[in-house]
């Protein structure tokens, strides 16, 4: 049975709503997830900014401590205390940015251990410095265990960046693949909407000519 002008119209109608409602919400959710993703690539800089920060400070620290105990002067170790301070500050910011992450989190704990003994022999080969004046400095700078553990803090910041990556890249392709979803339905919506459009041109002169005839 042949729908009537009456009927035909709001069902064409309202399919064309449907498809402008469906448009609008997908560009909601496209741009709620791109504002997820580059709250995502933030949060994954921010960790990789405070790794690599943390590294370059230790080195500070090593630079200073050289320097103190060869020459004995107070000025060189203006560095420590603020980068001591600084590190403490990067990995509770670090704890708190790996939260969520159990793996990333356990490095992070490491890393920790590690920058603690690390400076806590800083801090001792100072006094001892300080205390026993030049005749420890030599032997106390041939220090291959600091090495060590300048190595660890290096390679246990690799792994949590790294770690960042792997769920940064992961996150990457399922926003690539619901980008690529989005955007061919929008194009189909688009495309019905036109053609019910049309349709709905078509059905409305098709009965303004009827009705002209008929009143002919």
């Amino acid at each position: 049975m042949l729908l009537s002008f009456e009927r035909k119209l709001p069902i064409i109608l309202f399919f064309v709503f449907l498809m402008l409602t469906t448009i609008g919400v997908l560009f909601y959710m496209n741009t709620v997830s791109s504002q997820e993703a580059l709250a995502w690539q933030r949060h994954s800089q921010e960790i990789s900014g405070n790794v690599d920060e943390t590294v370059a400070l230790t080195l500070e620290i090593q630079s200073a401590l050289t320097s103190f105990m060869l020459l004995g002067n107070d000025t060189y170790l203006n560095p420590f205390g603020p980068a001591r301070q600084k590190t403490r500050q990067n990995v509770e910011r670090l704890r708190t940015l790996t939260a969520s992450d159990t793996e990333q989190l356990d490095h992070v704990n490491r890393l920790d251990q590690t920058l603690k003994e690390y400076i806590s022999e800083v801090s001792r080969k100072i006094d001892l410095r300080k205390t026993e004046g030049q005749s420890v400095g030599g032997t106390e700078l041939v220090w291959s265990e600091g090495k060590a553990m300048l190595d660890r803090i290096r390679e246990t910041g690799e792994r949590i960046k790294a770690a960042q990556l792997q769920k940064q890249q992961a996150r990457d392709r399922r926003s690539s693949g619901w980008s690529t979803i989005t955007v061919w339905v929008l194009i189909l919506s688009s495309v019905a909407g036109i053609i019910s459009l049309g349709f709905a041109n078509l059905t409305v002169s098709a009965e303004i000519k009827k009705r002209r005839k008929a009143q002919e």
